[in-house]
């Protein structure tokens, strides 16, 4: 619903293809790879780790057997290699917007997984960005989010750079 919200109003996001049944799965989304592919409920990257990536659809394919026998609906979605951004918003009037923060992962392509969002696990490090325009930027396209979601009192949106382009797309928000 997030995505669905925030393509509604100009937002960048990710196209995704939800599989429910192994069935499904004769056909690749209607996107190419290579592949991220996650359970499509849970939060935190819960279920998220080096095998969510996929460079191609039979190994996309494989990941998705797996969740589904594992009583997993998959949502697939594309690989970006980058990091996320993510700007916590104080409901107010005006709202506040606070620092917007950076997080990288050493993990192939930049995933973040459960455990190291939880701190269980080494990896990935976070830092305020610097870069006024980034922050801008970023600020920005959560406004637009955030007019769409009231009432809220704190709420966070979170984004996906892709290192290769710098596009940004919103994955979502909490």
């Amino acid at each position: 619903l997030t995505k669905h919200l925030a393509r509604s109003i100009g937002l960048p996001v990710t196209p995704g293809a939800v599989y429910v049944a192994e069935a499904d799965t004769a056909e690749a989304p209607p996107f190419p790879g290579p592949y991220f592919v996650k359970p499509r409920f849970g939060a935190n990257s819960e279920g998220v780790g080096p095998e969510s990536a996929a460079t191609g659809w039979n190994s996309a394919r494989d990941r998705i057997v797996s969740l589904l026998r594992s009583g997993e609906e998959a949502l697939v979605e594309p690989l970006i290699p980058g990091h996320d951004l993510t700007i916590p918003v104080l409901a107010g009037h005006p709202d506040v917007y606070l620092p917007t923060i950076r997080f990288d992962s050493e993990l192939p392509f930049g995933i973040a997984t459960e455990d190291q969002k939880r701190l269980k696990a080494g990896g990935r490090r976070s830092h305020v960005v610097e870069d006024p325009g980034i922050s801008t930027r970023v600020a920005e396209l959560a406004r637009l989010f955030v007019r769409h979601v009231r009432p809220f009192d704190y709420l966070r949106v979170d984004f996906r750079v892709d290192d290769r382009t710098g596009e940004m797309t919103l994955l979502e928000f909490n």
